[in-house]
């Protein structure tokens, strides 16, 4: 089994979405630079040689894994590889970057990398949320439903303190009487939107949600109201 990543949520979409990130961010020329992990380096040589050929191949792997009508054990094996091969890389540029002055790497870069910034070595408490998430729901393809997720006090991001959110859901062909409790299947996200993929035989059937925040503690706040979607 793979190492994971502490501070990385475990689905491969996650792993797509901090790719996104970092890439957009420390790729840039003037940044590569700063780091000191341009090509006359020896750790820019290490990033080129075994870092981007290891992001080249998960992302590559993840398109192919993405399709589920043609998503076969081949695929799986594939991106369940790129990712092992992929994380350690992760981890020890999170601690070469995480070790620089912060005159060099600040907070403000992590953050724009998608690592987290530096502990101030404070612990300050995280609260337990009193509100409910604001939610969004995109339909962007067949068989697959997006859920996004936001503060709604702000319109954007998560309340201080909040991890992430559970989404409690079921999927059926009931149209009445689904309360919180019928509500089976349990997933956690940390990044909006969360995506979930279902198999041809659900088109059509309703899928019931309910999202509450989830503090770095794992303590919970309300549930929203149960809302539903149909599958398309």
């Amino acid at each position: 089994m793979p190492t994971r990543v502490n501070w990385l949520a475990k689905s491969y979409q996650a792993l797509r979405h901090f790719i996104d990130v970092f890439v957009a961010y420390f790729t840039l020329p003037a940044n590569l630079t700063r780091f000191g992990f341009n090509e006359s380096t020896v750790i820019g040589q290490w990033f080129k040689t075994e870092v981007i050929p290891a992001i080249t191949d998960f992302t590559s792997a993840y398109a192919n894994w993405e399709n589920e009508k043609k998503r076969d054990k081949e695929k799986i094996d594939d991106i369940y590889k790129a990712r092992e091969r992929l994380e350690p890389l992760v981890k020890t540029l999170e601690q070469i970057l995480r070790a620089y002055p912060p005159a060099i790497v600040s907070d403000a870069d992590l953050d724009l990398m998608g690592f987290p910034k530096r502990s101030t070595g404070k612990r300050v408490p995280s609260p337990v949320a009193t509100t409910t998430p604001g939610y969004g729901v995109a339909l962007p393809g067949a068989f697959r439903v997006q859920i996004s997720f936001f503060d709604k006090e702000r319109g954007s991001g998560k309340p201080r303190g909040q991890h992430g959110v559970e989404i409690a859901s079921l999927v059926t062909t009931a149209t009445e009487g689904i309360v919180q409790a019928s509500l089976t299947r349990s997933t956690f996200d940390t990044n909006s939107p969360c995506t979930f993929d279902f198999p041809d035989t659900d088109r059509n059937k309703r899928f019931y949600f309910s999202l509450r925040w989830e503090n770095s503690r794992g303590e919970k706040g309300p549930w929203t109201p149960v809302d539903f979607t149909v599958i398309p």
